[in-house]
């Protein structure tokens, strides 16, 4: 009787163990499209005073997993052009790891988005959510902010902070607007 309970707690632990390292990796690849907005205050430069401000964009992310560190690198890619002349580059690249199942939650991840003059950056805590098919295969996933703040940005030449919102979908990589 204890040895079938070992087995079976043994056989528990190895299953826990394998599907942790494979749900560890479900975004792995994946290019998401970002709208990252923010509200704030920016600072005159010369005055000081504060003025109401936002700053919007629409970026691209990609994800791939780093089975090293078990964690997520990304980068970040943004138009530095015009509407007129886009010029997508990589402008930023980080980490992050998740919890939970199903990889639900990024905490405090940094993310920063770079413009043609402007730039805004800020921690957020992220909601992942996954959509499989029912095989288990996933075939949509969002990472949206469950709130997050600007701590460093610029508009106009003027330190900005404020609040910051992040909403993105999977995308697939042929309906980029630039090649990577």
């Amino acid at each position: 009787m204890f040895r079938t309970f070992k087995l079976m707690l043994a056989f528990l632990l190895a299953f826990t163990l394998y599907a942790a390292s494979a749900s560890a990796q479900a975004l792995n690849d994946f290019w998401f499209k970002v709208t990252a907005s923010s509200s704030g205050y920016t600072i005159d430069a010369n005055t000081g005073f504060i003025k109401k401000a936002s700053i919007k964009t629409t970026a691209y992310m990609h994800f791939v997993w780093d089975s090293v560190n078990s964690e997520y690198d990304f980068e970040i890619y943004t138009n530095v052009g015009t509407a007129a002349s886009p010029n997508w580059q990589s402008t930023y690249d980080d980490s992050f790891s998740t919890e939970g199942a199903n990889e639900a939650i990024a905490t405090d991840a940094y993310f920063e988005f770079n413009l043609s003059s402007n730039y805004f950056g800020g921690y957020a805590t992220c909601l992942i959510t996954l959509k499989k098919n029912g095989a288990g295969a996933v075939t949509g996933a969002t990472v949206n902010s469950l709130g997050g703040e600007t701590v460093d940005g610029q508009i106009g030449g003027n330190e900005f902070r404020g609040g910051l919102t992040i909403r993105s979908t999977k995308v697939a990589q042929a309906k980029l607007p630039f090649v990577p």
